[in-house]
C-alpha cells in the first residue's frame, strides 16, 4: 500500500465536502448540484463528530447513566433519553459537521437560507431525522476525502 492512498485532500478537510441527498453521493469536482439539494459537510477526522456528541450530552451524564428502577418511572425515563440523544446528535451535527446547503427549501417552496441556527433548528425537529442520519453519515465517510479519491473523480 502506498502511503499516498492515505493521505486526505487538506481542502476537503477544512473547508467541508459537498453532498448530494438524491444521490447519496458527493458533488463532482466538490461543487454543489445546479438543483438538488445538496449539504456541505465538514468530515469527523480525528473524531470531531464523536467528540462534539459526547461533550453536549455531558450535562445529560447522570440522567442517561441511571435509569429508575419503577417500572411505570421507566418509560418516562425512556423517552426523555430517546429526546436527549436526538437533542445531543442534532446540535454535534449543526455546530461541527454540517457547513452549508444549496436547494433546499420549506414547504411553501421558499429557500431556506443556511445558517448554523438554522441549521440547528433543522435538525432538532425530530420529523428531519432521515437528514441528521444522512449529514452523519456523510461525515463520518472517510473515504469521501482522500486526496485519491478527487484525482479520481477528476479522471472521469
Amino acid at each position: 500500500m502506498r502511503l499516498s492512498d492515505l493521505q486526505i485532500d487538506i481542502e476537503k478537510a477544512d473547508k467541508g465536502i459537498w453532498w448530494n441527498y438524491a444521490t447519496k453521493s458527493t458533488c463532482p469536482g466538490n461543487k454543489p448540484h445546479a438543483t438538488d439539494a445538496c449539504f456541505l459537510v465538514l468530515p469527523s477526522l480525528s473524531n470531531r463528530l464523536t467528540n462534539e456528541v459526547m461533550e453536549q450530552r455531558r450535562p445529560h451524564a447522570d440522567h442517561l447513566r441511571n435509569p429508575p428502577d419503577e417500572a411505570d418511572a421507566r418509560g418516562r425515563w425512556e423517552d426523555e433519553t430517546r429526546e436527549i440523544i436526538h437533542r445531543t446528535r442534532a446540535r454535534a451535527a449543526a455546530r461541527v459537521a454540517l457547513r452549508g446547503w444549496v436547494n433546499l427549501t420549506d414547504n411553501l417552496d421558499q429557500d431556506i437560507k443556511w445558517s448554523e441556527d438554522a441549521a440547528t433548528q433543522l435538525l432538532l425537529d425530530r420529523a428531519n431525522v432521515v437528514l441528521l442520519d444522512f449529514i452523519e453519515l456523510c461525515a463520518f465517510s472517510t473515504e469521501a476525502v482522500l486526496a485519491k479519491e478527487e484525482e479520481a473523480a477528476r479522471g472521469n
